[in-house]
């Protein structure tokens, strides 16, 4: 992911608020007026599963009108991945060869020679990434969090979310950011540099 803030600037001590928002609604489990650190949750939800496509005339080698007579799996049945969804011929041929399931998940769809398996839903934590006090609870959407300490909002940044030791690798904010300055000592860290060409 990269981020580009509509100006750049740095504050050296000022009121910081940031919004914590989970992608779908959820479970918000702080209050106002708590005292959270950058790594606590304060809020998750439950992410459903990716929709994963099996063509199963494909795999067993029949047509689209042939694959549905061999298809042992109907909607709404639960998968275990490496189970098998079809097979020809009879119960021996299920542990010889077959199509199988590519993930553990719910079958949500069966039509034409293809299964559709939505994957197991996983459970999103969103963590506070800065430490302070929430001022304001969006009921099953998140936080907002209040810090006092200085802003540096940059003209580029890459990856995602993280908190770590602030670094100036620059003198000036007038500097470029150097490659040699990028060293082992960085690692974990949130660099700062002045600007940067390439």
């Amino acid at each position: 992911m990269i981020y580009y803030p509509t100006e750049t600037r740095a504050t050296p001590l000022t009121t910081i608020r940031r919004e914590r928002l989970l992608p779908l609604r959820g479970q918000v489990l702080v209050s106002a007026g708590e005292v959270v650190g950058a790594a606590d949750v304060v809020a998750r939800c439950l992410l459903p599963g990716e929709v994963r496509v099996v063509d199963v005339s494909r795999e067993l080698g029949v047509s689209r009108e042939k694959a549905d007579k061999y298809i042992r799996k109907a909607v709404g049945d639960t998968v275990q991945k490496g189970e098998t969804l079809a097979a020809r011929g009879g119960l021996a041929s299920l542990l010889r060869s077959g199509c199988r399931a590519p993930v553990d998940g719910q079958v949500i769809a069966v039509r034409h020679g293809v299964i559709l398996i939505e994957g197991a839903t996983t459970t999103f934590e969103l963590r506070a990434h800065i430490a302070g006090q929430v001022t304001n609870v969006m009921p099953h959407l998140g936080v907002v969090i209040a810090a006092t300490g200085a802003l540096i909002q940059g003209a580029w940044g890459s990856g995602g979310e993280a908190e770590g030791v602030l670094r100036l690798v620059v003198e000036s904010h007038q500097r470029p950011l150097r490659t040699r300055a990028v060293d082992v000592g960085c690692h974990g860290t949130i660099i700062v540099g002045g600007w940067i060409m390439d």
